[in-house]
């Protein structure tokens, strides 16, 4: 897999792969897809979406741009893997040889890709609950929480502290962990050459209220590829999961404006706006509020979309 390093320096896919859609040869752009989805990482992805987004951009009106037919490829690898994935993860429930942990790192390293023992993971979890297996869903989530906590080890600290907070039922201690991650604390200078301190104190966070900002936008974007790729146009189980997303966002932006004040508050909300656009909207829809999809012009009566919900219209222009 592309994930190990020591290998040198790996480029991304996203480019060939679009060239293949840009040239309309879609027979060699799902094999390409196929055949490399081990190396695929999820900076291809967010590469990809971001792609896809000035696609369309450039294109108003246009429903196939060649990043969306390199999203379908994906998508299509990802499901011809789903089988294998499910027979890894009831091997993996059957078996009581040894330890868990040691068999989920066993499981991480033999796999192409994660991404589709992840997929599994949550819709076997959602099934168990349904069907209410307490007992099914107690073991899958725990599986899945080892496979996250693998998974948490190679990425950064704030996918690391995202991937976290989405673990947690408990919003006392999610509240705890954002401020202990959000913020800042003095950092002592590095002594001089006389052995002294070098300079002011500084102080720093371990995650920046713009990381986290950018950590979640990216999770709502991948979020949706992958619930779009399992449930396809089922919208309720779609924003289920990037509803959870928006709570703990919405609570990350109580946290920053408790620490740094109500202007970067307001600017992690902007910030995440777009990302939550589809999901509000669809909140809206269910309550039979829609608003329209163009920015609401000064002295409009139409409610405004923001990562809390539903806001007033803006007054008149001063």
């Amino acid at each position: 897999p592309a994930s190990e390093e020591g290998e040198g320096e790996t480029s991304s896919l996203v480019p060939e792969l679009i060239a293949l859609a840009e040239a309309g040869d879609r027979d060699a752009l799902f094999a390409r897809a196929d055949a490399d989805f081990g190396k695929l990482s999820t900076e291809d992805i967010n590469e990809l979406q971001l792609a896809m987004n000035a696609a369309y951009a450039k294109q108003p009106g246009v429903q196939e741009v060649p990043p969306k037919l390199v999203s379908e490829a994906i998508q299509a690898a990802v499901q011809t893997r789903m089988a294998a994935a499910s027979e890894t993860i009831a091997a993996l429930i059957e078996s009581a040889d040894g330890d868990v942990n040691i068999r989920v790192r066993r499981m991480l390293k033999a796999a192409e890709s994660p991404l589709p023992l992840l997929m599994v993971l949550q819709l076997n979890i959602q099934t168990a609950y349904q069907e209410s297996n307490e007992e099914k869903a107690r073991i899958l989530m725990h599986i899945y929480t080892l496979v996250n906590e693998e998974l948490e080890k190679k990425v950064s600290r704030v996918n690391g502290l995202l991937n976290k907070l989405m673990r947690m039922d408990n919003a006392g201690i999610r509240d705890n962990v954002l401020r202990h991650h959000l913020t800042p604390v003095e950092v002592a200078p590095a002594p001089d050459l006389d052995g002294d301190g070098g300079g002011p104190t500084l102080a720093a966070a371990l995650v920046r209220p713009s990381q986290l900002s950018a950590a979640i936008a990216t999770l709502v974007e991948n979020t949706d590829m992958q619930m779009k790729a399992t449930v396809g146009p089922n919208d309720d189980l779609r924003f289920e999961n990037m509803d959870r997303i928006r709570e703990v966002a919405k609570e990350a932006r109580i946290v920053i404006g408790d620490v740094y004040g109500e202007a970067e508050m307001n600017q992690f909300g902007a910030d995440l706006t777009p990302a939550f656009t589809a999901i509000m909207e669809w909140k809206a829809r269910q309550e039979g509020r829609v608003p329209e999809p163009d920015a609401p012009s000064s002295g409009s009566t139409r409610p405004v979309l923001t990562v809390d919900g539903l806001k007033p219209p803006p007054g008149p222009a001063a």
